[in-house]
């Protein structure tokens, strides 16, 4: 069964350029894997620092294999330092 992920981000103020570098980066290796549908970067129009995260994944076993890559930890670790807080994250 197919599953969409949605995770918002809250950058720290005067972060958001290493954080966007990152990201680049981040959306563009997620998208050559396997079992990737769409991996999406959105930049929250009315909040300033706030990203949303759109994945689409052919099925679990696809999410799982993203979330157990070395570019998703390395990511996680690199963009901790520059959030403000824990990240919403919904799986449907």
């Amino acid at each position: 069964m197919q599953k969409v992920i949605i995770a918002q981000i809250a950058i720290q103020q005067g972060k958001e350029n290493d954080f966007l570098k990152l990201a680049v980066e981040m959306v563009k290796t997620s998208n050559t894997e396997t079992g990737c549908i769409t991996y999406q970067l959105h930049k929250d129009l009315f909040s300033e620092g706030n990203y949303l995260f759109y994945e689409e994944y052919i099925d679990s076993k696809a999410v799982d294999a993203h979330n157990n890559s070395a570019h998703f930890h390395q990511f996680i670790k690199d963009i901790t330092p520059l959030i403000i807080k824990e990240p919403i994250i919904n799986i449907y």
